[in-house]
């Protein structure tokens, strides 16, 4: 997993996995690149990795309540927007 993360993400996503390694499991490592390679995803990524918004809540929004179909909602509310 490592030498996939080193090989294939860029230097802030290993940084945020190095620094919060009780938060990144493998679910939670897909889930970034995921959203790191997704272009609809992106805000949330560096919203995570710039900001600290929580990887959890994040990945509920996109994985659990569907707002990866809707992203423009999903940026309303990384920013602060409520979720319902």
């Amino acid at each position: 997993m490592l030498n996939s993360l080193i090989a294939e993400s860029n230097v802030e996503l290993i940084i945020y996995t190095f620094s919060h390694p009780s938060l990144v499991d493998k679910k939670f490592l897909q889930f970034l690149i995921k959203c790191y390679v997704d272009d609809n995803l992106a805000p949330v990524f560096w919203k995570i990795i710039e900001d600290g918004f929580d990887l959890k809540y994040a990945y509920k929004l996109v994985n659990d309540l569907g707002f990866e179909e809707h992203p423009e909602a999903l940026k309303e509310v990384i920013e602060g927007a409520n979720w319902e």
